[in-house]
């Protein structure tokens, strides 16, 4: 891996632990018995052609071994077993939202077959002005919403190769501090409940038409 493109996965990953820090500290202090943590707990340092070779949708929404494991994605678990929210983190200073698609999903038709996977993500923005990591949040967002509702495009530069990227500015959006409501949205915990209680109920309904299929 050139050292460039290290920095940039050691900056991402730190940059995700000092969100986790920061959520489990206001979770603690609300006492409310939630908690987030990363899918994957551990990730191996990879070289280019085995982040071709490992990048399937097991490795990356799903369980796997830590010399296979690409995900950065998170999980929130409430007090009531069973009940999470999974989660897409992403910042202000984002040029854009996206999502990594696995190497073998090419077609349009295996694009739509994959986010159709991810509908119940939901997307957290962080502050993050000048690469500094923020305690300040917008509220979840429901991935469904995004992809429904925002033009987005497959890319194929060296770079971001199967990426999807969104016509959506990070940059544009409302962050608050974790314990701050608005008019219309209380605190974070609360906003977490709420899209907590949305996600599992898109799941049963998923798990229905599943079985009845």
């Amino acid at each position: 891996m050139g050292n460039k493109r290290k920095e940039t996965w050691v900056k991402g990953r730190l940059d995700i632990e000092q969100v986790i820090k920061n959520l489990n500290t206001y979770f603690a202090e609300e006492g409310a018995g939630y908690s987030i943590y990363k899918l994957h707990p551990l990730l191996k340092t990879m070289e280019i052609s085995e982040k071709a070779r490992y990048n399937t949708s097991e490795n990356r929404t799903g369980k796997a071994p830590f010399t296979t494991a690409m995900g950065l994605d998170c999980h929130i678990e409430g007090p009531e077993n069973g009940k999470v929210l999974s989660l897409f983190l992403r910042y202000s200073n984002d040029w854009f939202f996206y999502i990594k698609l696995p190497t073998k999903v090419k077609s349009w038709i295996e694009i739509q077959d994959h986010l159709e996977t991810l509908r119940h993500y939901h997307v957290l923005f962080v502050a993050r002005p000048k690469g500094i990591v923020q305690n300040t949040y917008t509220a979840p967002t429901p991935l469904k919403n995004i992809i429904d509702h925002v033009p987005y495009s497959l890319t194929t530069s060296a770079g971001n190769r199967n990426q999807l990227q969104f016509k959506y500015n990070p940059s544009s959006l409302l962050y608050r501090k974790p314990g701050q409501g608005g008019l219309l949205v209380g605190p974070l915990l609360n906003q977490i409940k709420e899209a907590m209680k949305n996600e599992n109920l898109l799941r049963r309904i998923k798990s229905r038409e599943h079985k009845a299929n």
